[in-house]
């Protein structure tokens, strides 16, 4: 996705005031719920790093209990803007530009990275490689990851045109309309792929009915070796 186009889209909300105040409700069940095998702690001062972070609100819940906050996202001014949202929410945070294949820190930094919903703008095999890649390079040994993207069921996916295996054009949804995603073609595939770079993958899915919108995302977790 073009950095101009979200831009504008942050404007917009912004302009509207229609942005989440709130972090992923998915997220927290996942990393603080009961439902990973090998259940998450967040080491004391820990450092998070959210990719994609656009807004910062998913990095809230982490500065709350003391971490040291990071978020990179495509455009400059969205990095300027989620680091004052989050200093108006009370939080002290380090936002910058950067991207999934493209991440500004050195190796072995976090404890804990977060990717929610931006892992399939990548257009390509190759491309979603080097950010898991890269992913892998900034954690930790031990370091955690989480990730949730789009699933079978969500209707982003069914209103796209599937160009092949697990490359799809974005078409009748909103500004990424033409737009080349990779998604993941079921949850297996997902867990295979990312077991090549990390130990301890699990993967889930969610669907949730919206009134008349359907919403379905896979959920993965998993460790640097």
């Amino acid at each position: 996705m073009q950095s101009k186009e979200w831009a504008k889209e942050l404007k917009r909300e912004l302009d509207r005031e229609n942005y989440p105040q709130w972090p992923n409700e998915t997220m927290l069940k996942v990393l603080f719920g009961s439902y990973l095998k090998k259940k998450f702690i967040l080491p004391k001062n820990a450092n998070v790093l959210d990719v994609g972070c656009f807004f910062g609100n998913n990095l809230f819940p982490f500065a709350a209990k003391g971490a040291n906050c990071f978020g990179v996202d495509i455009h400059e001014n969205i990095a300027k803007k989620a680091e004052i949202i989050f200093k108006n929410n009370g939080y002290d945070g380090e936002f910058t530009k950067g991207k999934n294949t493209s991440i500004p820190h050195p190796d072995n930094t976090f404890d804990l990275l977060i990717s929610v919903n931006t892992i399939h703008y990548e257009p390509s095999r190759e491309s979603i490689t080097e950010a898991i890649q890269e992913f892998k390079r900034v954690l930790k040994p031990g370091g955690r990851f989480y990730i949730s993207t789009v699933g079978t069921n969500h209707d982003i996916r069914k209103k796209a045109k599937k160009i092949k295996d697990n490359i799809y054009e974005i078409r009748d949804w909103d500004f990424r309309d033409g737009e080349i995603f990779h998604f993941f073609e079921d949850p297996l595939e997902l867990n295979k792929f990312l077991s090549n770079f990390f130990i301890n993958v699990e993967v889930g899915e969610l669907t949730e009915q919206l009134m008349e919108q359907t919403l379905g995302f896979y959920l993965a977790s998993g460790e640097k070796e």
